[in-house]
């Protein structure tokens, strides 16, 4: 009998996946009055190696910079399908809540908030991003309805 075998070196790799970060997050202006707009711009990039799904990414304003679920929740918006090396920007006109905390806080942006993706990296370190901002009190804003007419 004839045996005959080959032997083959194999390369086994992982899948590839995509990987999602804040290449960039912008809010202006830095001190915001409560019950007024800020803006937000940001650009959400791709570092993996496969195109990303269709995902829901947040917007908070937390209170210490680390994300956490009691953290607000501002804004939620659909971050398209983003080929590797490719990114997404976007901005938006946000409000501040007129009955936030005042002082130091940090909007957070956090991307593909929903777990869509399984991404190379998923730490939240990688998935987040905070930006300081300073909320301040809203002077007086409201003090016109309140006063008697007198003839």
């Amino acid at each position: 009998e004839n045996n005959e075998f080959a032997i083959a070196d194999i390369e086994i790799t992982e899948n590839e996946k995509p990987d999602l970060y804040f290449s960039s997050v912008e809010v202006t202006p830095y001190e915001i009055k409560r019950g007024t707009d800020f803006t937000l711009k940001l650009t959400i990039a791709n570092k993996g190696e496969a195109k990303s799904k269709r995902c829901i990414s947040r917007v908070f304003l937390s209170s210490n910079g680390e994300y956490n679920t009691s953290d607000r929740k501002l804004h939620k918006f659909v971050t398209p399908r983003i080929k590797p090396g490719e990114n997404f920007e976007y901005e938006q006109v946000l409000t501040i809540p007129t009955d936030s905390g005042t002082g130091k806080c940090y909007v957070i942006t956090y991307a593909d908030y929903n777990n869509k993706n399984i991404e190379s990296d998923e730490s939240l370190s990688s998935n987040t991003k905070a930006i300081q901002v300073k909320i301040k009190r809203q002077n007086g804003c409201f003090s016109w309805l309140f006063k008697s007419k007198t003839d």
